[in-house]
């Protein structure tokens, strides 16, 4: 009875050390936002996992921030969560020219593992 116990425990404990928080996905996407802000596509790949990166190249993130700096303006205030699903979570942020959702999903390490603007 006590290894069933002590498995239990281990298993609760492993789970909840490697979940990611509320905060390490706000502070990703306050980290992404300064980067979009600043057109600093680096700064943002850099938070890429490396199967995101090998999916998603540095000239193709450059051309997506700068397509769509030209198009919506900066990210100014707070993003909103708005849902957590198979595909990530979803924050809604407004831009100086319209809003859109952010969607973030986050590996074990920390690192991106999906990310997408889309229309709201």
């Amino acid at each position: 009875m006590n290894k069933i116990t002590y498995t239990i425990v281990f298993l609760f404990l492993a789970t909840f050390g490697f979940a990611q928080t509320d905060s390490d996905y706000e502070n990703t996407l306050k980290t992404v936002a300064d980067g979009y802000n600043n057109k600093d596509s680096n700064a943002i790949f850099g938070l890429f996992s490396s199967d995101l990166q090998s999916t998603i190249s540095l000239d193709q993130l450059k051309a997506l921030v700068e397509d769509t700096y030209t198009q919506k303006g900066k990210v100014v205030g707070e993003s909103t969560f708005l849902v957590e699903d198979d595909s990530g979570r979803r924050y809604l942020s407004e831009f100086e020219n319209a809003s859109s959702v952010i969607v973030i999903q986050l590996s074990q390490d920390m690192k991106i593992s999906k990310f997408a603007i889309e229309e709201y």
